[in-house]
């Protein structure tokens, strides 16, 4: 029990710091911005890999965007919408009676930008980091009023074993009750001679 106290500990931790440095990311954008008019961001641990895209430029050409381990490609709604994709890579793989996650879990979100910052003379007003909250964004868009494609997913995998003609490989949404669902997810494709896994997805959450 404490061992498991322990772990649990150290999963809230390392949510609190991945929520404050995106927080932080959000609200201060304009001090990270490349010449693309957009923000991209990475980072790696033990276990773990955070990449981010903060969507600045709302450019109609932006059709994917790739992150260590993993690509994704997006609709134009999406590249017109101010949102950041967080994609978090974990090595950790929760049990599952039915299924044997084999490699790592993949967690995309898309978060609401904050309000821009305004510069008033040489004084910048933003909202506080302390105060701002993220807001998750659902897939598909709401209020977009013509048809959104699924996501597309390529993911480099680690253990290409398992991508072999003779195994069957399925790609997961895991729900929070801890059940899993397959009903969004289509055109699973393993590249063995690439270690890619491909996917496409009608919405976003935990892949495994």
């Amino acid at each position: 029990d404490r061992c498991k106290d322990q772990i649990q500990r150290l999963r809230e931790l390392n949510q609190k710091k991945i929520e404050e440095i995106t927080v932080h990311h959000l609200v201060f954008s304009d001090k990270f911005i490349c010449a693309k008019n957009e923000v991209l961001v990475t980072a790696a641990a033990e276990g773990i890999s955070f990449g981010m895209w903060i969507n600045l430029s709302k450019n109609p050409r932006n059709k994917e965007m790739t992150f260590p381990g993993l690509k994704i490609e997006f609709p134009k709604s999406v590249a017109m919408s101010s949102i950041a994709i967080r994609i978090l890579t974990l090595s950790e793989k929760p049990y599952n009676e039915e299924y044997l996650f084999l490699d790592k879990m993949i967690q995309c979100e898309f978060i609401q930008l904050p309000t821009p910052p305004k510069r008033i003379g040489t004084m910048t007003l933003r909202q506080s980091p302390q105060t701002n909250s993220l807001t998750r964004v659902y897939y598909p868009l709401r209020n977009i009023s013509t048809a959104q494609p699924p996501l597309n997913f390529t993911v480099t995998v680690e253990d290409r074993s398992f991508l072999q003609n003779d195994t069957d490989v399925a790609v997961v949404l895991l729900k929070e009750d801890g059940t899993v669902s397959t009903e969004s997810i289509t055109n699973v494709t393993p590249d063995y001679e690439k270690g890619e896994l491909q996917f496409s997805s009608m919405g976003i959450g935990t892949f495994a």
